[in-house]
């Protein structure tokens, strides 16, 4: 056999001296670690898990394709599995050898379908920042295929996203093709359309998307996002982020539209503090008295649900969460509703409602709510100590009400007398 001869062959890794130039079987082609992916695969598929992470046995498949040279090469590509070609194009990327990637970027080229150029797509945006995946950028946008299929399965050219990325204007191009697929479609709402045009959830660039969007939106798409894709988004937000947030929304929605909103109230009482506290006015400083009492009013109803519930007194009350302020006897769970000119206590359960004139509040009242510490002991207390009648008529402002028979009637003739609306 010539030298020429002898070089050729060994172009070949030493442990695989027959290889044949165009094998379809991957166990042919490779062996060691790659039949060995190949037997864990079958265990994957059988057991119905699909997901691929770049691990030691990833790594020595990787390793062994990447010591091939000459004609070898060729037909590499059809050895891996869509998914698995973004588990190469991360492996040629940070780690491989410098000697392993002329190899190795062939092989990720070759039989670039469908499946394999999203998924390359997708490394693309999941590490759009990193130093190391420039060079797939780069590599990418020069093929036809790729191109062809990523616009055929987002609706718009990847180059694009590539160049707005590379300038910094990645949240704002995806942000307006999310922006054509709502306007489009009143269905989707705003998180669903950045998945269907390719931006990986949970990623980096999802969150700047998200913040960038929900910082400036308006009303409809706020209710099309919905109070917990909302909470999923901003609950790690830093301080400024919340209080830009909050004071979006107080502007964009009115307070009927914010009930909606009432599981993201947690989240922005614990971050506004007490009325006149310092916290609440660095937080409030920005927002205009109409949205501050917006906000009460937000409060109030968040209150008034999470202690009855969705039930007849919450409807009852949510119709004076504007006429009165609402806050709550940690120790008992009761609610005070301060109507101005008098106070109504309400107990979570099925205890009886006590009015009181606000002065008679302040001077009697008060210490019973300093002293007792669940709904049992503090109903017992008012009922001896303080004075009230219990009757159908409103002949007193100091008044204790069943919630039984016409309820609902008396209490509304109650704050009619006491707490006339304004006109």
């Amino acid at each position: 056999m010539s030298d020429t001869a002898d070089t050729q062959v060994n172009t070949a890794p030493a442990e695989m001296p027959d290889v044949p130039a165009n094998v379809a079987s991957r166990t042919q082609l490779l062996t060691g670690a790659v039949a060995k992916i190949e037997s864990d695969r079958a265990e994957r598929i059988a057991r119905k898990e699909t997901a691929h992470e770049l691990d030691d046995r990833y790594r020595a498949m990787f390793r062994k394709m990447g010591a091939f040279r000459g004609r070898y090469v060729n037909g590499l590509g059809f050895c891996l599995e869509p998914a698995e070609k973004a588990l190469l194009a991360q492996y040629l990327f940070t780690e491989a050898e410098d000697s392993e990637k002329n190899t190795l970027s062939s092989a990720l080229m070759e039989d670039l379908e469908a499946g394999g150029a999203r998924d390359l797509y997708r490394q693309c945006l999941l590490h759009y920042d990193e130093q190391s995946y420039k060079a797939l950028f780069g590599m990418l946008k020069g093929h036809l295929g790729f191109a062809k299929e990523i616009e055929k399965a987002y609706g718009y050219k990847p180059d694009e996203a590539m160049n707005a990325l590379a300038s910094g204007r990645g949240a704002e191009f995806f942000n307006g093709k999310a922006s054509i697929l709502t306007s489009s479609n009143q269905e989707d709402e705003y998180f669903t359309a950045l998945r269907r045009i390719g931006v990986p959830e949970g990623s980096k660039l999802y969150r700047e998307c998200a913040q960038l969007f929900v910082l400036v939106c308006d009303a409809g798409e706020y209710k099309r996002v919905g109070a917990e894709e909302l909470l999923n988004v901003a609950s790690d937000w830093n301080k400024d982020l919340k209080r830009r947030l909050l004071a979006n929304m107080l502007a964009k929605l009115d307070a009927f539209q914010l009930r909606q909103f009432i599981p993201m109230l947690d989240m922005f009482m614990s971050l506004v503090g007490a009325e006149g506290t310092a916290s609440y006015e660095e937080v409030m400083s920005g927002v205009s008295p109409v949205n501050r009492k917006k906000f009460k009013t937000w409060m109030n109803q968040h209150a008034i649900l999470d202690t009855f519930g969705d039930g007849d007194r919450s409807r009852f009350w949510m119709d004076y969460i504007d006429r009165c302020s609402v806050s709550r006897h940690r120790p008992s769970g009761a609610l005070i509703l301060d109507f101005t000119t008098f106070k109504v206590i309400e107990f979570a359960h099925d205890i009886p409602s006590y009015f009181y004139d606000a002065e008679y509040f302040e001077q009697k009242v008060s210490d019973g709510l300093a002293v007792c510490s669940s709904e049992e002991e503090l109903n017992r207390w008012l009922e001896l100590k303080t004075d009230w009648v219990q009757q159908d008529g409103v002949n007193s402002m100091h008044w204790r009400k069943a919630h039984q028979g016409n309820w609902k009637t008396d209490i509304r003739d109650y704050i009619s007398k006491y707490a006339p609306a304004r006109r």
